[in-house]
């Protein structure tokens, strides 16, 4: 994998674990600094056939399926948060615990 390559599948992955759902590509391209959407589209083609993610016809179209890739996102996400904040601790604990879980079955 590239660093390109990596960039915009860490990126993808990231928007996915905060906003929901897949980012389209002007997102993406404002996100991670490709301004040409035939060279994103390239990219996600890349991804997809080295099984990291599926796409789509529809809009926002982008599914990460390395579910192993998707949960060191996540830890990595989870190690940055400052679980210092009253109440997020035990959270933060539970969501530790679901990831590890997941690695197992994986």
């Amino acid at each position: 994998m590239t660093e390109n390559q990596k960039k915009l599948l860490d990126f993808v992955t990231s928007y996915i674990g905060t906003k929901g759902h897949s980012p389209s590509y002007q997102e993406i391209s404002e996100g991670i600094g490709i301004r040409s959407k035939g060279n994103i589209g390239s990219q996600l083609k890349v991804l997809e056939e080295a099984g990291h993610i599926r796409l789509s016809k529809r809009f926002r179209g982008i599914e990460i399926i390395n579910p192993n890739y998707l949960l060191t996102a996540i830890d990595e996400a989870l190690q940055e948060y400052d679980a210092c904040q009253i109440g997020q601790v035990e959270l933060v604990q539970q969501i530790r615990a679901i990831v590890a879980k997941e690695r197992r079955k994986h």
